[in-house]
């Protein structure tokens, strides 16, 4: 078996649909995934695999870069301001990540752009709820290209900014030093570089 520890949205909208491929691939292999906030400890969590969101400077594992994330500000059709500026995305109510404090000010340093501090906020601990949020019109939120790719080719957010920026954390797969030596996991890296 192979017990993953995954965020739920990057397992709903990555991970899982493109698991039949994996699945079909490797039957004997059974699959358990945790989608718990709290980030598994390697060490002494029973967990094999861990999908996380960083700079991949973590102690103690490896850490494979899966997904480079550029990020943009997305919200829903209707909150889009006529006119695309600092000011007019600033005014917007602005959904923050509390895991991802400074997640704003890093897009914005990274966009070169001075973005106003924000009038209205709302904070959210799990970036699903941070989409969802934004889909339901609450505010402005960073979208994680590519990620939430899907979302905007279904219209359920929009872009509201010109061009996403590279910003300095990626999706990395992380498993304990010598892991990568069981088959399970080496056929799971190897399928899930493909994904």
């Amino acid at each position: 078996s192979l017990r993953l520890s995954i965020g739920s949205f990057i397992a709903a909208e990555w991970l899982l649909p493109a698991l039949p491929e994996f699945r079909a691939a490797h039957p004997e292999i059974e699959i358990i995934i945790e989608t718990d906030l709290r980030s598994a400890d390697l060490s002494r969590d029973d967990v094999d695999i861990a999908l996380r969101f960083g700079s991949g400077r973590w102690t103690g594992v490896t850490a494979h870069r899966l997904i480079a994330i550029q990020a943009v500000p997305v919200c829903a059709p209707a909150l889009l301001p006529e006119t695309l500026s600092a000011s007019t995305i600033g005014a917007l109510p602005r959904l923050e990540s509390t895991p991802v404090p400074d997640g704003w000010s890093m897009w914005a340093s990274s966009a070169g752009i001075e973005l106003p501090k924000a009038e209205h906020s709302l904070h959210l601990d799990s970036y699903q709820s941070l989409i969802q949020a934004a889909e339901g019109g609450l505010g402005i939120a960073l979208g994680m290209r590519p990620l939430i790719d899907p979302i905007l080719a279904r219209g359920r957010l929009v872009p509201a900014w010109p061009e996403a920026v590279r910003v300095p954390f990626s999706y990395f797969l992380l498993h304990r030093p010598g892991d990568e030596s069981r088959p399970e996991i080496a056929q799971f890296l190897d399928w899930v570089n493909k994904v």
